[in-house]
């Protein structure tokens, strides 16, 4: 039960600090260093946190997101049992076509996610040992912060476009 307690304030704090790295540091960052260092700056960051969360996640050996459960059912999807919510049984089944959708979005939106998606089986708590799971958290951290800088990019034009006939 500790471990819950634990994962519990380790997701907290993963949130909180995503939040003020997103919508506060990053802006700050674009801001004062420009397009490209700013992005740089902001990748760096993601790297160093992504790691730091895996790390709490393979220490705390608790499934925050149910990803482990999800890669199990997967890869034995024939012998689980019919309690498994629906959603689950649907993550699981998905194709190659809608994996590669599904990666891509988690690219996206979660690089910690798709580092723990990638990892090969489940319930390991092994952090990213293997060259793909490297490849992964490393392009993804990339992709991720660009995405959300041409984002911010466009959010702040927008303001200012906004500001001008105001």
């Amino acid at each position: 039960m500790q471990r819950f307690g634990l994962a519990g304030i380790a997701l907290s704090l993963r949130h909180i600090i995503g939040s003020v790295n997103t919508f506060l540091l990053s802006p700050v960052l674009l801001k004062s260093f420009g397009f490209e260092l700013g992005v740089g700056a902001m990748f760096l960051i993601e790297i160093v946190l992504v790691y730091i969360f895996i790390r709490l996640y393979d220490l705390t050996k608790v499934d925050w997101f149910s990803v482990e459960y999800i890669k199990k059912v997967r890869d034995k999807f024939e012998i689980v049992s019919e309690s498994v919510h629906p959603w689950i049984k649907r993550i699981a089944k998905i194709n190659e076509n809608e994996e590669l959708v599904l990666v891509v979005i988690l690219m996206i939106i979660d690089p910690m996610v798709l580092v723990l998606y990638v990892r090969e089986g489940y319930f390991k708590f092994d952090g990213i040992k293997s060259k793909k799971v490297q490849f992964f958290f490393i392009v993804s951290a990339f992709v991720s912060k660009l995405v959300l800088a041409y984002v911010l990019k466009g959010m702040y034009l927008l303001v200012l476009f906004l500001l001008t006939f105001i």
